[in-house]
């Protein structure tokens, strides 16, 4: 493992923060080969996904839609238990998404003026599924939830195969419960573009939503020509205040689980003590020998592991504010804990405390685990239903709400030189000397 253990805690200013700690990806040197496959998928719709499941995913004599037979052998495969339990999950997440949902506004803004303010859902969403290395029923499950809390109509999920062509049977049934319309197997840019264009097969969405990896995040950036998006959720980042109060083993364990979900993970563990740090690279040195996905994690680490060494919980807090990351662990049972969290403006999801590990979060507190990466924290949080929900303005005025508010009107009109706004407000009676 290559790890960076910084002390020079004075160079930490914003500039020299984005430049030392480096996020192991980019899609920007994907983006001619996105480019080329969105235009393969525009010109050859079907043709082109058949050709890409064969060259990516070596899939061959398979329809791009799920039949239902699949689905129904999911639910007999994943056993009982595991139904029941995406079940739960899927009810917790809907839970806090309903709550999330914001009712219609109405606002007198003059003497018989009245403004509405309605949220519409989109009518069609494309969803996302990633599956590789490791397969994500539970993005299903956020996604789904709140696509559904927010009212949306149609619903559309795509998710690479596997090597027998078919689609990972917990993703199948987390769709299935999440009321899903259609499942593909597609992965990746060819995804994003078939749900964006459209296919003999594939039904044109008007929005996709949900993470994946370098390619899908690149081809959701670039489709947005044809297409609304949420926001880009790519690989996975972690930022760990920890001030040593917190077991150094359960720290290292909250950074493998962080760190097998791929080799382009970003992670910082950020802390007061020195010797802590080692303790808890001692111990990830060990897990990574042991579990299923060390050599991920390993790669993880050596790709985009740092440790930085901070005099104060403060400056912790600062370097997390700059980086934005997706997720952020103030590893602390001291009481003053959550006002930490407080403190914290730039992050997709925090958690706190020494029972509160990231990885409850991603699975079951009901909180949504499709989060801004790339710095995207700084400027928006979590998916929730407004992510799917537009507002639409209705505006009614009386004709004694038309008197009140014209003449503020008809002059910015006048101001703006737009006459005609002008006199189709003076055709009404609007008095122009105010």
């Amino acid at each position: 493992m290559v790890w960076f253990i910084g002390v020079r805690i004075l160079e930490y200013k914003e500039r020299s923060i984005i430049n030392v700690l480096k996020r192991p990806y980019s899609t920007s040197n994907l983006e001619s080969k996105v480019k080329g496959i969105i235009r393969e998928v525009l010109v050859g719709g079907d043709k082109a996904l058949v050709d890409y499941l064969e060259r990516f995913h070596r899939v061959r004599g398979r329809p791009l839609k799920v039949e239902e037979w699949e689905i129904d052998e999911a639910y007999k495969r994943v056993g009982e238990k595991a139904v029941e339990t995406i079940k739960l999950l899927y009810n917790k997440a809907a839970t806090v998404a309903e709550r999330l949902k914001p009712p219609s506004v109405t606002i007198d803004t003059w003497p018989g003026v009245r403004v509405i303010v309605e949220y519409k859902p989109v009518k069609r969403v494309g969803i996302y599924a990633p599956a590789g290395n490791a397969s994500y029923p539970s993005t299903v499950i956020m996604t789904v939830s709140a696509a559904r809390a927010a009212g949306v109509d149609e619903l559309y999920l795509s998710s690479p195969p596997r090597s027998d062509g078919g689609i990972d049977p917990y993703i199948l049934v987390a769709a299935d419960i999440g009321g899903v319309n259609a499942v593909y197997r597609l992965g990746g840019a060819y995804a994003a573009a078939a749900m964006a264009i459209g296919t003999e097969s594939v039904e044109k969405v008007d929005m996709i939503a949900g993470p994946g990896g370098a390619w899908f995040t690149t081809a959701k950036r670039l489709l947005s020509e044809y297409v609304g998006v949420d926001f880009i959720a790519g690989p996975t980042e972690l930022f760990i205040i920890a001030d040593g109060s917190v077991d150094a083993e359960w720290v290292a364990w909250d950074i493998a689980a962080q760190a097998e979900h791929s080799e382009d993970t970003f992670i910082v563990l950020a802390s007061t003590s020195r010797d802590y740090v080692r303790s808890v690279l001692d111990r990830l040195e060990y897990i990574v020998d042991k579990v299923d996905r060390g050599s991920v994690i390993a790669n993880a680490l050596s790709n985009g592991g740092y440790a930085v060494i901070v005099n104060d919980i403060t400056e912790a807090v600062e370097i997390a504010d700059v980086i934005a990351p997706e997720h952020i662990y103030v590893a602390s049972s001291k009481p003053e804990a959550p006002l930490i969290a407080r403190q914290i403006r730039n992050a997709g999801s925090i958690s706190v405390g020494p029972y509160s590990p990231p990885a409850l979060s991603d699975y079951s507190t009901g909180s949504n685990h499709v989060l801004p990466t790339g710095g995207w924290a700084r400027v928006r949080g979590g998916l929730t239903p407004l992510d799917f929900l537009k507002p639409v303005y209705i505006n009614l005025s009386s004709s004694r709400g038309f008197r009140e508010a014209c003449f503020p009107a008809f002059f910015m009109a006048r101001v703006e030189g737009l006459s005609s706004h002008a006199y189709s407000l003076k055709v009404r009676g609007c008095s122009v000397d105010g």
